[in-house]
């Protein structure tokens, strides 16, 4: 079924997008972790090397309802004096025909203008600091076409803060030599905050079309009282061939093409960075060639198909195989891990927590890029088990973290890692801190733990600080008074998950240690936090409780329902409660909300969070992270249809059968939906940047397909839909492939009968383990 905008390919690998008229930007990340760029369906975006708030290529202001910056061509028919773009913008000629495929790690627009087919494809080559265009042009009406070719795009060669244009234009050096455009800047902030530093790089444009003409000044190209709409260069076709400095620069080449009538003609362009002339004239002539660009388009292709497909599903929901087969996993790793970026907020540094909570997609796809993701977080954690709370790569600087739980999630990933990876010897590698000294990672992990132990409040519960896991709690623990109960019952978690580790690698009384601190903390928590009907969020700095009955505003939130089931710490029928509760009064339209109701004026003692509008973002939206975490403990408590029923409502594909309300792009993530409380209820937000990503993946792998990595093997223990009477997984563990058949007959939710590996039943429901790097066949019954 075709959706109103667009529609999923039948394998799921690309999403076809019809129409240039959409309610939002919808667009692809493109990035081999080093150089990357943003590709709106019309165009829009901008490129940059590392970091994309430090050290940007091209101009990019947002503007999430214009999308007006971009890289663009125009293209203008002589015999008619008539241009146009191919992308739509920035021109926005109506269009003959429209298509914009956004693929995994590419993106084609293709569209036709009065007889003129223009397609192209847009990708970031494996290991090159730079992007590639290729051009196909076709005259597919019945007489000859002379065709001029224009690029445009803005060099910015800078930080996301040199908004001054006209002074930051005072720092360019542009020149022209055998065909390409060499463009550097004799200042830059991005590295050090100096203002005696030249940008590093030179930055180039080129094309594999010989050019007739450039302009190098963005005045000259425009011209007076116009815009990229309508610039006087393309009008008059004629190009001043500004060099040097002084000026504000752009990237136009003039090119010229005839075409005669069913003719098609292909060339590339090449936009990038480099360290000197000389290498980038060694990339220019490699890729100036058609045929090794088109190679290198197949090596991309082939990179994300070999690394997104060693995990793949196959249920009845269509829309649930696209997600988890490729995009889930497309999205954390192309704009969350390699990126940091999207069009509704450009993060650039690395975040603690963030990046370790998006690892667990790494884990199943690339154990030892999982490993080196959780060693460099170590490495920013201090000798006293505080960590940063993010850094910028390039120059490693950043913020000290004053949040109660971002030290656990260091934790909570090592213990992920060997559970997926059985790599025990990890625990003793030896990581750097941040500031001095070095030590096991087994020790980094105890001192994370021992942080947030040393950090209770009078009712022994953990302290919330700066903050817990939502950050616009910022006002709430200032005094260092107020305790959270959310992060009571992660740290239940987290104690009774490392105290079972130390049990096995033999350190006994650190795991009755761990053990005991577990049971106190229950204890205190169960008795402090329980509300009647729900658990409490926690208690501020003037003792005031947060998430009750008695408050008027925020009087239940999610996360400390969810918890309390994921934890384990509550007693079941408190948090078969709980739930219930958190569905009763929390539950959507298009989602369970993260509080309710929501605040709705600024008070200096809960924190930002009362500072969104009512129904945006932590304040009472329907918040996605929270959402997954609801879906998996609807799934421990068996209530596979609830859970599913929240997937429908949450998940993008299905929003996007109603683009209108959902805004967002209907083949990733949002970080947020609109809350009730907010007069745009339903609409989505922050796409592309979100964990949701990643905690979206493992709902559907581990909980409601029941596919979960143990310390012993596989664990299989699926809560489905009634309705999902035969299930195939492959599922890549430990060297190993598991084919993996769930067979529902009578239409069950949960219940395994029995489970046959390779022929033989086995007892219990723990896949043994083999490690031979052979496939295996596993058959699961639920009767």
């Amino acid at each position: 079924m075709k959706k109103r905008f667009g529609y999923f390919t039948d394998n799921g690998r690309e999403f076809v997008i019809t129409t240039y008229n959409l309610p939002r930007p919808w667009i692809n990340i493109l990035s081999n972790g080093r150089y990357g760029f943003l590709v709106s369906h019309t165009g829009g975006g901008f490129s940059w090397l590392i970091d994309c708030n430090l050290n940007r290529i091209t101009k990019w202001y947002q503007d999430v309802f214009r999308d007006m910056d971009g890289r663009y061509l125009y293209i203008k028919d002589i015999d008619k004096n008539e241009y146009w773009s191919p992308t739509y913008k920035p021109v926005m000629k109506k269009l003959d025909y429209y298509e914009c495929r956004h693929g995994l790690g590419y993106t084609v627009i293709k569209s036709r203008y009065r007889g003129i087919e223009t397609e192209i494809t847009y990708f970031v080559p494996r290991k090159e600091s730079m992007e590639i265009w290729i051009v196909r042009l076709k005259n597919m009406s019945k007489r000859k076409r002379n065709l001029e070719i224009y690029t445009f795009l803005e060099w910015w060669l800078g930080t996301i803060y040199d908004i001054d244009r006209q002074f930051h234009g005072l720092f360019y050096d542009l020149w022209v030599k055998d065909n390409i455009m060499f463009v550097t800047k004799y200042f830059w902030t991005g590295f050090d905050g100096s203002w005696n530093r030249s940008w590093n790089y030179i930055a180039f444009l080129t094309s594999s079309l010989k050019a007739i003409s450039f302009e190098g000044c963005r005045e000259k190209f425009i011209g007076e009282n116009r815009s990229i709409v309508n610039p006087e260069t393309v009008e008059k076709g004629e190009c001043y061939q500004t060099i040097g400095r002084g000026f504000e620069p752009v990237g136009v080449f003039k090119y010229f093409i005839t075409l005669n009538p069913g003719e098609e003609k292909r060339f590339t362009i090449l936009i990038g960075v480099g360290e000197n002339e000389d290498r980038i004239k060694k990339i220019v002539k490699k890729f100036i060639d058609f045929e090794n660009a088109f190679r290198e388009l197949k090596e991309v292709k082939k990179f994300w198909l070999d690394l997104l497909c060693k995990t793949t599903v196959e249920t009845p929901d269509k829309y649930v195989n696209y997600l988890v087969n490729y995009w889930y996993k497309y999205q954390t790793i192309s704009a969350r891990i390699l990126s940091r970026n999207a069009y509704y907020q450009q993060a650039a540094a690395y975040g603690f927590r963030d990046q370790l909570q998006d690892t667990l997609t790494l884990l199943l796809v690339d154990y030892g890029w999982a490993k080196r993701q959780i060693i460099e977080h170590a490495k920013h954690q201090f000798s006293d088990g505080g960590v940063m709370h993010w850094w910028h790569e390039h120059n490693d600087q950043g913020m000290i973290s004053r949040h109660s739980d971002t030290p656990l999630w260091l934790v909570f990933m090592v213990i992920n890692y060997i559970k997926e990876t059985g790599d025990y010897k990890f625990l003793e590698e030896i990581v750097p801190f941040y500031d001095k000294g070095e030590a096991s990672i087994f020790t980094h992990c105890e001192l994370a733990i021992k942080r947030v132990l040393k950090k209770f409040g009078r009712r022994g519960l953990p302290l919330f600080l700066s903050g817990d896991w939502n950050d616009g709690f910022n006002g709430v623990g200032i005094k260092g008074k107020a305790e959270s109960s959310w992060l009571a019952e992660f740290l239940y978690l987290i104690l009774n998950e490392f105290s079972t580790l130390c049990k096995i690698i033999g350190k006994n009384r650190k795991a009755v240690l761990y053990r005991n601190k577990a049971k106190r903390l229950r204890k205190n928590f169960n008795e402090k936090c329980w509300d009647g009907k729900w658990y409490l969020r926690g208690f501020t700095d003037e003792n005031a409780t947060i998430g009750s009955h008695r408050n008027k505003e925020g009087k239940i939130f999610l996360n400390a329902q969810s918890w309390a089931v994921i934890s384990g710490i509550a007693p079941r029928y408190k948090a078969r409660k709980a739930i219930i509760s958190a569905e009763k009064m929390l539950d959507t339209k298009y989602g369970p909300a993260l509080f309710l109701p929501a605040y709705k004026n600024p008070d200096e003692k809960l924190g930002y969070i009362s500072r969104y509008a009512p129904g945006t973002k932590e304040n009472a939206g329907i918040f996605m992270h929270a959402v997954t975490w609801m879906m998996i403990a609807e799934c421990i408590l068996g209530r596979a249809n609830k859970a599913y029923k929240i997937y429908i409502k949450t998940c993008p594909a299905y929003r996007g059968l109603d683009p209108n309300r959902s805004k967002t792009e209907p083949y990733v993530v949002s970080e947020w939906i609109a809350g009730p409380d907010s007069q745009f209820f339903g609409e989505g937000w922050n796409s592309w940047l979100t964990g949701s990503a990643a905690w979206s993946l493992r709902v559907v792998l581990d909980h409601i397909l029941g596919i979960k990595a143990t310390y012993d093997g596989l664990k299989i223990n699926p809560c489905i839909p009634r309705k999902w009477k035969k299930i195939n997984v492959k599922r890549y563990f430990r060297g190993s492939i598991y084919e993996i058949s769930i067979n529902n007959p009578h239409r069950l939710s949960r219940g395994i009968e029995r489970i046959i590996v390779d022929g033989k039943q086995i007892k219990g429901d723990i896949i043994p383990l083999f490690n031979d790097g052979k496939t295996h066949y596993v058959e699961v019954f639920i009767e």
